[in-house]
């Protein structure tokens, strides 16, 4: 049968009841017997046929059959021993993802960037010293902030019907999915390094959901896996952002796979096994759950794909690899690289336990032509980097030394990374991906996370020497200003628009806050006014997107904490350095400590000047246009400071729920 003549039968032969789809509350699902091992119930409910009549479509026949052979044979699908030695993920967010050595491991990476160098201002003045350890304080609590908008009460997860035909995409939009062109390259690209399946797989999944001939553990999988695929193809798609009402309905839909994921994210069974749908539906909720902000659930979600990942290499894939096709062994290994380019970057970048469980990563099956496999070749390497400075922080925790850390391995991946980059610069030289936009946007995220994998790279090597720190500090302003690039790639409304907005969703919270903090503490030290300007431009650029992704509205809220708590304090400096002129009125008096620090007056006019910075150029090409990375002398100022509406303290904290 062809791909959608049986979605068109479908649609025309059964009936569809998808139940309410109110844009702002969870749907009430019905009872459901979880016997086959999958959030196993303890509420005495019936089966899986519990639905009034009224609710049953004319499929629901084969959903009656086998809920009598479930009562004959209630261990059909999982043996007693598998049952005993499941894991469950569980409904409520009180536990707690970090142990104490990765809790003293952040907290010893966060004084690595932002207690204040013996030889410079801040250790001398108390001033910057107090400003500093509060804002040590504030980013303690960042990665902890998450949304609780879409978490579901034990009472409902217990009570989940995953028969019920509101669990999953209607035939209608299965139809519309399958039978959709991609013929754009953005859209090619996203879906390939978004889904982590192939098209004929999700429409196997679709019919077998449809059908009810999948059950149990596996329909768990299923569900989570179409699911995500929808979610996902909503932002693949080239749509009008001025067109209001489809950009509502899209809306809408996305929320509902969410909450569809994250209901059976709840049942999933995540004892490590050889099962290659198991890590494909762990990876997938744990990219959604990323794309949303809900951290700790994606920190949980990819560790155990990674522990299941770690099952099917070696001899397993092998001998697989004599009978399976050659695509569903494809398949595999490329989940494999993303599961573990995914676990190193939260490990390396968040502080987060990660699995460092030893993967069987083979990049030789990539076709480096496209630009997804291109893209997944550097992303590959980027982890490798991030593996040894994962492996090299636990060994300085450990110990507590600074000489146990191998300083000349450290400075290797330095190396690596410039290789990185040189190889990253060839594959954007070519098309589509130097014509395409979103794709420009893309490679300028790569200069993101080298730029920032180098400011790590840099901190850890432990050189405090000036030329050292400096050039630490440029890496910094690299990468927030290749950050900015895509921003501003993403902010105007454009049919790839969405695209955009996911891949800053996945980059921002991992690899902002070290060049961030690193940046700022040479603000305190210098009042650098470009600095001040750059780290201003981020948080504006964030704002447009933070309204609809939690991750993004974390780093913008911090960064608005940063320009709020400098200043008020550089204007208590300020004036009390005018009462002192005042008091004591000096002959000479040349500036010394914020010549480069000007508050100035909002413009009649809103201008964007190049102005002349003190710094070396630092430039990278994107097709026929040059952008400037920090430091330039060239710096768009593009919005006055005083004109923000900051918020102070530790407000932003006090996170509310954002519906996207």
């Amino acid at each position: 049968m062809s791909r959608v003549s049986y979605l068109e039968q479908s649609m025309s032969n059964q009936s569809y009841h998808g139940g309410d789809e109110d844009a702002g509350e969870t749907p009430n699902p019905l009872p459901m017997d979880q016997r086959s091992g999958v959030g196993a119930s303890t509420n005495g409910d019936s089966g899986v046929n519990n639905r009034p009549p009224s609710e049953k479509s004319s499929r629901s026949v084969q959903n009656q059959s086998y809920a009598k052979s479930q009562q004959s044979d209630a261990n059909s699908h999982v043996s007693p021993a598998s049952e005993a030695r499941s894991e469950f993920l569980g409904p409520t967010q009180e536990k707690d993802t970090q142990t104490p050595e990765d809790k003293a491991l952040a907290e010893e990476d966060l004084q690595r960037y932002l207690n204040p160098n013996a030889d410079n201002r801040c250790a001398a003045d108390p001033e910057r010293r107090n400003l500093l350890a509060s804002v040590l304080m504030l980013a303690k609590q960042t990665p902890a902030a998450e949304p609780r908008s879409w978490e579901l009460d034990k009472a409902s997860i217990s009570t989940m019907n995953f028969y019920d035909s509101s669990m999953y995409p209607s035939p209608e939009f299965l139809y519309l999915m399958l039978s959709y062109s991609t013929n754009s390259d953005s859209s090619r690209y996203f879906l390939d390094m978004n889904v982590n399946g192939s098209l004929l797989g999700f429409e196997k999944m679709a019919q077998a959901l449809l059908e009810g001939t999948v059950h149990g553990r596996e329909r768990v999988h299923y569900i989570v896996c179409v699911n995500c695929t929808a979610y996902m193809f909503l932002a693949a798609i080239d749509s009008n952002e001025q067109n209001s009402l489809r950009k509502e309905l899209s809306k809408i839909a996305r929320r509902k796979f969410r909450e569809n994921i994250n209901a059976a994210v709840h049942h999933l069974d995540t004892y490590p096994r050889q099962d290659p749908l198991l890590m494909q539906a762990l990876l997938s909720a744990a990219m959604v759950m990323q794309d949303t902000g809900y951290m700790r659930r994606c920190w949980e979600l990819n560790s155990a794909a990674c522990r299941v990942g770690a099952l099917l290499t070696g001899s397993w894939i092998a001998e697989r690899a004599k009978t399976a096709p050659a695509d569903e062994i494809f398949e595999i290994r490329l989940n494999l690289m993303k599961c573990y380019v995914f676990d190193r970057a939260l490990a390396s970048n968040a502080n987060q336990p990660a699995s460092l469980v030893e993967v069987d990563i083979d990049t030789s099956v990539l076709d480096t032509s496209k630009q997804s496999h291109a893209m997944m070749s550097i992303m590959v390497e980027i982890g490798k980097a991030h593996d040894v400075i994962i492996r090299e922080t636990r060994a300085l925790g450990a110990t507590g030394n600074i000489d146990q850390v191998d300083t000349a391995t450290i400075r290797a991946q330095g190396e690596r990374v410039m290789d990185i980059i040189q190889r990253a610069k060839e594959f954007r030289s070519q098309a589509p991906a130097s014509e395409s936009r979103f794709l420009i946007s893309e490679w300028a995220g790569i200069d993101f996370v080298c730029s920032s994998t180098l400011t790590s790279i840099g901190r850890l090597s432990a050189i405090e020497d000036r030329s050292g720190h400096q050039s630490c500090l440029n890496h910094a302003r690299d990468s927030l200003s290749a950050l900015k690039t895509m921003l501003e790639i993403a902010t105007p409304p454009t049919p790839y628009r969405t695209k955009c907005i996911s891949s800053i969703a996945w980059l921002v919270p991992l690899f902002t806050l070290r060049p961030l903090f690193l940046l700022f503490r040479s603000l305190v030290a210098t009042s650098d006014a470009l600095d001040l300007r750059l780290i201003q431009d981020i948080a504006q650029g964030l704002r447009p997107f933070s309204e609809t992704h939690h991750s993004i509205l974390t780093v913008e809220r911090l960064c608005q904490s940063l320009i709020s708590q400098y200043s008020n304090f550089a204007t208590k400096v300020i004036y009390s350095r005018n009462n002192q002129h005042t008091q004591h009125p000096p002959d000479d008096d040349p500036v010394q400590s914020f010549d480069n620090l000007v508050f100035a007056q909002p413009p009649v006019q809103k201008i964007s000047p190049n102005v002349i910075g003190p710094r070396k150029q630092h430039l990278i090409e994107y097709q026929n246009d040059f952008y400037g990375i920090m430091q330039p002398e060239y710096y768009n100022h593009d919005s006055n400071f005083e004109t923000l509406n900051w918020q102070s303290g530790f407000d932003w904290l006090n996170l509310y729920p954002v519906d996207q």
